[in-house]
């Protein structure tokens, strides 16, 4: 569902494979960096088109925002996930008295085809966007269905497969070095500008959170040089720790921002047949042994919030200070708003027939959570 405040889909491969919406993310970097490359259109136009192996849109020449000889295969969610899956099927069967006979036929189960079609109730939901991943449904609102990154054969296409491909297909032009952590970004400075011309690596040596930890050591480091550039992808806290080393640990890094201003819809809601309430341990688990839920996950994007990431020693595996400050920023009151509408749009829909015969309780916020303070104290307090 997608309006000025609000819109709702499912995610796959976000920024990846879903690049609709973030015109306002990509035309800031290139406006940062003085670098047209960065911009929406060419983030889609270059890059997007060059990656995407598009399966099921038709005929290509209609659709130039896409590529269709890409490595990264989409397709749309498969209509036989349910139709072949007896899980979601369900036998009716009907008596014939004059013939003796009795004739069984398989159905979708009711329940999740209510979901499906309560989705895109334009009342609720409101006008369809035929192509989410096209540039003219960036400021679009109402309700679209995203692709998945998977083949016709349901088989996921994925970042990891594409590096085992060229590293099959390119012998010894591609080193992958797996439980090693990066140190530093090296860099020469000559006059006015800046270079990075490689990494400082420990391998086998781990940051404080991984489950491969052995507690801080003296490590043995190695430089990696490049000889065109090196590339930055360590993460929203590593990317900034890396950064700060660089720079002899001068340097806090906000996290988070966005613009007061609303230019493109800026809350995501997506919703799941499954019970999920958030990321803990055992979570798959949990999503694999309810199979009566749904859930509304709603997420803010663009939020005021501004929070940084602080370096608390010069060793790399010194834990970092981390603050993310969530809602204490001007905006902070109006982001908690943006996110209780969206609970309320996720309730109204599952309110309404179709879905709403199938609707035992509410397990969060709750039945009693109903007034807009209730609502916000359980934002604050649930917020991930």
């Amino acid at each position: 569902m997608l309006d000025p405040h609000n819109f709702s889909l499912k995610i796959h491969n976000a920024m990846i494979n879903i690049i609709s919406g973030t015109r306002q993310d990509f035309d800031g970097l290139a406006t940062t960096f003085n670098d047209p490359t960065w911009s929406r259109n060419d983030m889609q136009m270059t890059y997007f088109r060059r990656i995407e192996n598009n399966l099921y849109l038709q005929p290509q020449t209609l659709f130039p925002d896409h590529g269709f000889d890409g490595w990264l295969k989409t397709s749309l969610l498969p209509l036989d996930v349910f139709t072949a899956n007896p899980l979601f099927l369900g036998r009716v069967i009907i008596p014939s008295v004059p013939e003796n006979l009795t004739y069984e036929f398989l159905l979708l189960d009711p329940q999740i085809a209510a979901l499906a079609t309560s989705q895109w109730d334009p009342l609720v939901a409101g006008p369809p966007i035929p192509d989410l991943n096209s540039l003219s449904a960036d400021s679009a609102f109402g309700v679209g269905s995203t692709s998945v990154t998977t083949d016709n054969e349901h088989l996921r296409s994925s970042v990891r497969d594409r590096l085992a491909a060229v590293r099959q297909s390119q012998p010894g032009k591609l080193n992958l070095a797996l439980d090693t952590l990066a140190t530093k970004i090296l860099l020469c400075n000559s006059g006015l500008t800046v270079t990075a011309y490689g990494v400082q690596i420990a391998p086998g040596a781990a940051l404080p959170v991984a489950s491969n930890f052995n507690g801080k050591a003296i490590l043995n480091v190695q430089n990696i040089t490049a000889r065109h550039e090196v590339i930055i992808s360590a993460g929203v806290f590593q990317s900034p720790q890396l950064n700060a080393y660089a720079f002899a640990g001068t340097m806090n890094s906000v996290i988070s921002q966005s613009s007061s201003s609303l230019p493109a819809p800026d809350v995501l809601t997506y919703y799941d047949p499954v019970l999920f309430r958030g990321f803990f341990r055992g979570v798959p688990q949990e999503v694999a042994d309810v199979h009566n839920g749904l859930t509304a996950v709603v997420l803010k994007g663009h939020p005021s919030s501004k929070g940084f990431v602080k370096l608390t020693g010069s060793h790399p595996q010194d834990s970092l200070n981390i603050q993310k400050l969530r809602f204490q920023a001007a905006g902070g009151p109006a982001d908690v708003a943006a996110i209780r509408e969206g609970i309320k749009r996720a309730r109204k829909l599952v309110a309404l027939p179709p879905i709403s015969p199938f609707v035992m309780e509410e397990i969060a916020p709750g039945p009693n959570v109903t007034t807009d303070d209730e609502i916000d104290n359980y934002v604050y307090n649930r917020i991930f």
